[in-house]
């Protein structure tokens, strides 16, 4: 392992009390002062949820593989998908958006886009759960042998987006820009990943380009282990290319932050 990867990483572990209490804050301030509180952190996603069910099932009468409902086999997806877009963008403005900490000299800067990705993962659990009890009613149950294994993607998850938010946050100190870009990406980052659409309306020649995109490892890893019965579409072949893109991403994103950190507390 990298020596600079391996600073940061223990840093993240010396200050995991500071992170988990930070996180707690940020969940807690992101809904302060409304009368809903954190129950609109998961009303929104749910809202989202309710459109495309109104538009696909019930327009287009869409379905998954082998005939499973539109809603089954989209919402394990969208569940991975809004863990990794809110950590993203809420990443993206994590520096620029604590001024006074990054003037503190000994405070640990890196542990700031962590904050923000800790704090999605209480949602994202919630999340997880009502997908689990919505496909249950409908007669999809989880595998229960393949349940454990929703914490290894979780963790492949997680790895992605640490290497992520660390790049664009740290980009987005010296250029502002760089969040705007960010949501448009993340946009076209959704509609190019299998969410709503099934990888087998992507022709076989193209599958070899299909699988750079790590969230599709991601995406059908969930629906994997949550839908009981769902063929499996992912492989060694997917696996290893989601990794290879994860570690080097990762090692990015270390790399552009410990360039750049020097220069925020000038910038801002």
């Amino acid at each position: 392992m990298p020596y600079r990867l391996k600073h940061y990483l223990t840093k993240i572990v010396k200050n995991r009390r500071l992170i988990l209490t930070m996180s707690l804050h940020d969940l807690s301030a992101r809904y302060a002062g409304t009368m809903g509180g954190l129950t609109w952190a998961i009303l929104q996603p749910l809202a989202i949820v309710v459109v495309y069910w109104m538009v696909f099932s019930l327009g287009f009468r869409a379905v998954g593989p082998d005939n499973i409902p539109f809603l089954v086999y989209f919402l394990p997806a969208f569940v991975a998908w809004s863990f990794f877009n809110d950590s993203i963008l809420a990443s993206t403005s994590s520096i620029v958006g604590q001024p006074h900490l990054i003037k503190n000299i000994v405070f640990p800067s890196e542990i700031l886009p962590i904050i923000n990705i800790i704090s999605a993962l209480a949602i994202h659990g919630v999340m997880v759960g009502i997908a689990i009890v919505f496909n249950y009613f409908h007669g999809y149950q989880p595998s229960y042998e393949k349940l454990p294994l929703l914490i290894y993607f979780l963790f492949a998850q997680s790895t992605l987006t640490i290497g992520l938010a660390w790049l664009v946050s740290s980009l987005n100190v010296l250029h502002r820009d760089v969040g705007q870009f960010v949501i448009v990406i993340m946009n076209l980052w959704f509609w190019l990943t299998p969410i709503i659409w099934p990888m087998s309306l992507v022709p076989e020649k193209y599958h070899a380009l299909a699988i750079i995109n790590p969230m599709l490892y991601i995406v059908e890893g969930y629906r994997w282990v949550l839908v009981d019965g769902y063929p499996a579409i992912i492989d060694l072949k997917v696996a290893t290319c989601f990794w290879a893109i994860t570690l080097v991403t990762l090692l990015l994103g270390v790399y552009v932050f410990r360039r750049l950190k020097p220069e925020f507390a000038d910038v801002l």
